[in-house]
């Protein structure tokens, strides 16, 4: 650890802002409601438990936060917060280990559902430029805005107080969980399908933000790295990002999958069977022709 940059005790020690916390408080709360809800609703829509096991497994995954975020250097501000548990000398506040069904869950289900959609490639990679924004913006509201947590130690490219590779690999791991999540559910049975959908967001957190920039990391805590070749890894690690976005778009036909035939309920099938029996209330084009 005698590499890792600690924060000195006066930046930990920065009061959190409560009414920023008590804000998220409730929005994810919020987002824990509504996104079972939106999972049951595609689950009627599609016929499948796939989304369902995605929040389950994205809520799984907040296990790993801890981790990710010493080797980034992310800091969470201790006195006032409201903290569910404390690893590796940092201290995670509750709203953050429930964003993650909500962050990272939410937003791969909406890749998972303009798969489903029919989009195509093109189509996914222009919203991943929007999606990056929208992660940034987010991150820095929330570290320049209410004041919750921050990001320390030697770094390049950040906006902000925020390293700007961080919004790719996000954007890469919902990504991914929408892609393989709509090619799992067309490559094995209903039942075979959840577990791997389970696990699929915690791998492609360990991917996104372990692995990728995994070169990046390692130069970041040695003994007094030089900056250009802070620069040059963090460019190598956005470039792998971008490389992996098009690994995850590669799981979706180049043109994009068919969208499936709409579930239909027991009163919809059985106005569709009666249908054919009804007599047709317009004139036939023979009795109009007839004399």
């Amino acid at each position: 650890m005698t590499n890792f940059p600690l924060p000195p005790p006066g930046l930990v020690n920065h009061p959190t802002d409560r009414t920023g916390q008590a804000v998220l408080d409730v929005a994810i709360a919020l987002g824990m409601v509504v996104l079972p809800t939106a999972a049951v609703h595609l689950r009627r829509r599609y016929g499948t438990w796939v989304p369902m096991a995605i929040v389950l497994g994205s809520t799984a995954s907040a296990l790993i936060e801890p981790l990710p975020d010493m080797v980034a250097g992310l800091w969470y501000y201790a006195p006032g917060q409201q903290t569910i548990y404390t690893a590796y000398g940092n201290s995670l506040p509750v709203w953050t280990f429930f964003s993650y069904p909500v962050y990272y869950g939410g937003f791969g289900l909406i890749f998972w559902w303009l798969v489903e959609r029919g989009a195509d490639r093109r189509r996914l990679a222009l919203t991943c430029g929007p999606m990056a924004v929208y992660l940034a913006l987010t991150e820095l509201f929330l570290i320049n805005g209410v004041h919750l947590y921050t990001y320390y130690g030697p770094g390049a490219f950040r906006v902000g107080h925020f390293p700007v590779f961080i919004c790719l690999l996000n954007t890469t791991i919902v990504l991914t969980i929408g892609t393989v999540g709509a090619r799992l559910r067309r490559s094995m049975s209903a039942r075979d399908q959840l577990l791997p959908a389970f696990f699929l967001p915690a791998i492609s957190m360990v991917v996104g933000l372990l692995l990728l920039p995994a070169v990046l990391f390692t130069v970041l805590h040695t003994a007094h790295p030089a900056q250009g070749l802070i620069r040059a890894t963090t460019l190598l690690t956005m470039g792998l990002a971008v490389a992996m976005m098009y690994v995850a778009m590669s799981f979706v036909p180049k043109s994009g999958f068919a969208p499936p035939a709409p579930q239909m309920t027991p009163s919809s099938a059985s106005l569709a069977i009666s249908a054919p029996d009804m007599p047709s209330s317009s004139p036939s084009t023979h009795s109009l022709s007839s004399p």
